[in-house]
């Protein structure tokens, strides 16, 4: 389960899904590794009670949180966080990150 603090910030509580839980639950999946130097990410999201895709972008923040695009989105996390979230929430999407980024001319 997901809260909020005081300053809007979502996060996971450490205890709400126990590691032997979400072990059963990945099974053999593995997580994507958080891409090193990246700071721009985007994906196509299918929940699991729709069909509907919605397209997000998120951005690592300079506290090194990840800050995604959606009302509903969960902000503030962590890497690993970031991947349950997109995980559990339904067909884990693939995930495109910026390697480089131009000035506008």
């Amino acid at each position: 389960m997901n809260k909020q603090n005081g300053e809007g910030i979502l996060y996971y509580e450490e205890d709400t899904v126990a590691e032997e839980t979400l072990a059963e639950t990945l099974g053999s999946t593995s997580l994507p590794t958080e891409p090193e130097g990246a700071s721009l990410i985007r994906f196509s999201k299918q929940f699991q009670d729709g069909d509907t895709e919605y397209d997000y972008a998120g951005l690592k923040a300079s506290d090194g949180l990840w800050y995604l695009t959606g009302r509903r989105a969960p902000q503030g996390m962590e890497w690993e966080q970031l991947m349950v979230w997109l995980f559990l929430t339904g067909p884990m999407p693939k995930i495109y990150y910026a390697t480089e980024l131009r000035e506008l001319q």
